[in-house]
């Protein structure tokens, strides 16, 4: 059995400088056309055919996203219902509860502090060397920079569908390079408790 994942993280005509400069973002319309092409290729599985181990004999696919973009409710959900694609979307959970993501303050603060960080790759900058900037944020630019992120009601719709589900990205979206077992379950734990209400 062999099974091909198609990961996504926002959908939108107009995205954020965040997903542009990360090349995260695709528009509504090529991603039309880009699950009328995998469907049409592939036997794509919903994602709870993965518990129960039940695949196709050949050519299995899975849609998945990363991160909790508001994209993803606003644009891919209706294109997903209209083609019938089961779906599912791993999510960091403190996007959603605290309108806060490390990551994305970690990249505004790089592009407005660039000087202090032009010797360090993102991955390798932890929150005991960036923290110290968290109060320069201008948290309007921020918000624009960012973008829109999904709210807890706007996963209320999700809560009884039988083709979404939802997934444990750890609560933060922290590097995990940097954190030790500990930290990683702890991260796990605290993002699976607000996300076992739902699908």
């Amino acid at each position: 059995m062999k099974l091909t994942t198609f990961l996504y993280h926002e959908i939108n005509n107009t995205p954020s400088e965040f997903h542009k400069i990360n090349n995260l973002s695709v528009t509504e319309d090529i991603f039309y056309d880009q699950l009328r092409f995998i469907k049409n290729e592939f036997n794509i599985i919903n994602p709870k055919d993965l518990i129960k181990n039940k695949f196709y004999e050949h050519k299995n696919a899975l849609i998945t996203f990363d991160d909790s973009s508001k994209g993803i409710i606003e644009n891919a959900i209706p294109i997903l219902n209209d083609l019938k694609i089961p779906a599912l979307f791993f999510l960091n959970m403190d996007i959603i509860t605290t309108n806060e993501n490390y990551m994305t303050k970690i990249f505004y603060i790089m592009k407005n502090f660039d000087y202090e960080f032009k010797n360090n790759k993102i991955r390798n900058i932890f929150s005991k060397k960036i923290s110290k900037f968290f109060s320069k944020i201008n948290y309007d630019e921020y918000e624009i920079f960012s973008g829109k992120w999904i709210k807890l009601e706007d996963l209320l719709n999700l809560k009884n569908s039988k083709d979404f589900y939802i997934g444990n990205h750890l609560y933060n979206h922290y590097s995990v390079k940097y954190l030790n077992q500990k930290s990683v379950i702890n991260q796990y734990k605290k993002n699976e408790k607000l996300l076992k209400n739902y699908n």
